[in-house]
């Protein structure tokens, strides 16, 4: 809980970086000429634009006319511009409730090592495929012969604006290993609250993992993210993980026995910086996680190991 009062006052009290008054950039190409600038109206027929130093150019939108208003770049006033921030879709790890256009994709690395691809199915869908890490890199220390780890990451979520600033998320994803047989699931539901530029997202879900004939499909997960941008080309992100695990005997035995048979099984925190390009981004931060294995209401760590996160993602126009 505190975790998510800090996540709202933050998103609350962060300043706001992007000017006032913005408006989308607009390119015109007629068979002649040329123009580009800030949107000043816009309907059927004509689209007038301001060219520079308040001079305003009204263009025929006909066949030979061709108009594009820019929805990632905007202009204010003289000397500011902004663009949409190419990331909006997650956080260090976990997805937030904010969608790709349908046909826009992104391309992501994740440590170096993984590659993830995601695109936009429609307005509300996005579809999602990649590895964590190259089949060569990871050999499977089960396996006598060593045969190398071949491993795809797959998943698709859905959401649906409930109001202004709010958003609800459902997805699953898979890790799959087929030489292995081994899957690892992940279905989450999500709460995503801000626009864009600031937002957090609390998602509550259920993990599972099926390896070698044994399978574990009820390890419920927690998490709260936040992203803040405090500049044209600068985030803050913040996130938090907790896996629990249930003993079937707290079932259906009240609250108490519940929390008492509930085991906290372990605990991730990332904090990184994410530099912002118009197309490109870039995340420098780290990530801790800890073991527990100790019962909820008194938990224990065992240990903590920290990983350093450098990732960097394309995203296309």
């Amino acid at each position: 809980m505190s975790i998510a009062a800090v996540l709202i006052l933050e998103l609350l009290t962060a300043p706001k970086a992007r000017p006032a008054d913005l408006r989308p950039h607009v390119t015109v190409v007629t068979p002649s000429e040329r123009y580009e600038g800030r949107l000043e109206s816009e309907d059927r027929d004509t689209v007038v634009i301001d060219v520079g130093k308040g001079r305003l150019r009204s263009v025929w939108k006909g066949r030979n006319n061709r108009v594009t208003v820019e929805d990632r770049y905007y202009e204010g006033a003289p000397g500011e511009a902004w663009f949409k921030d190419p990331a909006r879709t997650r956080y260090v790890v976990s997805p937030s409730g904010h969608r790709l256009r349908p046909g826009e994709f992104s391309w992501t690395q994740l440590e170096l090592l993984g590659s993830l691809f995601t695109i936009g199915a429609s307005e509300r869908v996005t579809l999602l495929f990649g590895t964590l890490a190259p089949a060569w890199f990871v050999p499977s220390f089960t396996a006598i012969d060593m045969v190398p780890t071949i491993n795809l990451l797959v998943g698709a979520s859905w959401a649906q604006p409930l109001a202004d600033d709010v958003r609800l998320s459902v997805g699953s994803w898979a890790y799959l290993m087929p030489f292995h047989a081994t899957v690892a699931s992940w279905n989450y539901l999500g709460l995503t609250l801000g626009n864009e530029e600031r937002h957090a997202t609390f998602t509550a879900g259920m993990a599972g993992l099926s390896a070698n004939g044994t399978q574990n499909l009820g390890t419920p997960t927690l998490s709260a993210a936040t992203s803040l941008r405090v500049a044209e080309h600068v985030a803050l992100l913040g996130e938090g993980w907790a896996y629990l695990s249930r003993s079937v005997n707290g079932f259906g035995l009240g609250p108490s026995s519940v929390f008492a048979e509930t085991t906290l099984a372990a605990l991730a925190a990332s904090l990184a910086v994410r530099f912002l390009w118009a197309q490109w981004s870039l995340d420098v931060g780290v990530l801790v996680v800890a073991a527990v294995g100790s019962p909820l209401l008194n938990p224990t760590l065992n240990g903590a190991l920290p990983v350093p996160v450098v990732s960097f993602a394309y995203h296309s126009r």
